[in-house]
């Protein structure tokens, strides 16, 4: 998906990563992450902006930092599969990567603060992209039907869940801190964001493969199966 600048740039990857004038559509600048390609254009999710407006994005088997308004490169490293990363309040980048790894990496130095594993011989699943509570905790979905909450300064696992079925989208998190994901079996779990307990499920009407979003109001928007639209309570489910 594309990410909005605060100036409205608009930027999107496909083959390239193209930042766009959002309201001509005029390309601004693009930076061509393929030019060595030593991984095959293995995936790596949409770009994220830091606060700094450092954009942050992965592909090809690496994982850059650019200047947003020029396209310039800060930095690159190796890292392959990245997930869409998600930017902590310190300016800390949480990102995952080879299907079973989440880090987080200091955005200036580069050095890894912390690093999450789950078991080796699990890459095939896969990992969703991470999202942070307000509070730090930073939420990760292993596809197999596993939630964690880590803490957002060591790493440390806070609490699981297993679901019913794999999970195949990122959580949302509620202004309430609920938890909102949804698996392949149908259901949509509200999870209370401290403890990991469930606080409500909804069956839908077939596989859940997209993300919630969750409304000024608290209210969960998401799709159910291929034709089916809800919205629920985000209190009650």
């Amino acid at each position: 998906p594309p990410v909005i600048g605060s100036d409205g740039t608009v930027y999107v990857r496909g083959d390239k990563l193209l930042a766009m004038n959002g309201e001509t559509g005029d390309v601004i600048w693009e930076f061509d992450y393929l030019r060595n390609n030593k991984y095959e254009q293995s995936p790596g999710g949409a770009p994220t902006i830091g606060p700094d407006g450092t954009l942050y994005f992965g592909g090809n088997g690496r994982f850059f930092a650019l200047n947003s308004k020029t396209g310039e490169k800060k930095w690159e490293m190796e890292l392959p599969d990245t997930t869409t990363p998600a930017i902590d309040s310190d300016g800390n980048i949480i990102v995952g990567f080879g299907g079973n790894t989440l880090i987080a990496i200091e955005g200036v130095s580069r050095s890894i603060k912390w690093e999450f594993q789950m078991r080796k011989n699990a890459r095939k699943f896969g990992l969703s992209s991470p999202a942070i509570g307000a509070d730090g905790t930073v939420y990760i979905v292993f596809a197999n039907g596993k939630v964690y909450a880590l803490d957002g300064k060591t790493g440390t696992m806070k609490w699981e869940f297993a679901a019913e079925g794999k999970i195949i989208t990122t959580p949302v998190v509620g202004k309430d801190g609920i938890v909102i994901v949804g698996s392949d079996y149908g259901k949509i779990y509200g999870l209370n964001g401290q403890t990991g307990a469930k606080e409500w499920e909804f069956k839908g009407h077939g596989k859940i493969f997209w993300s919630a979003a969750i409304g000024g109001d608290g209210t969960v928007y998401i799709a159910t199966g291929r034709e089916t639209f809800v919205a629920l309570d985000g209190k009650t489910g």
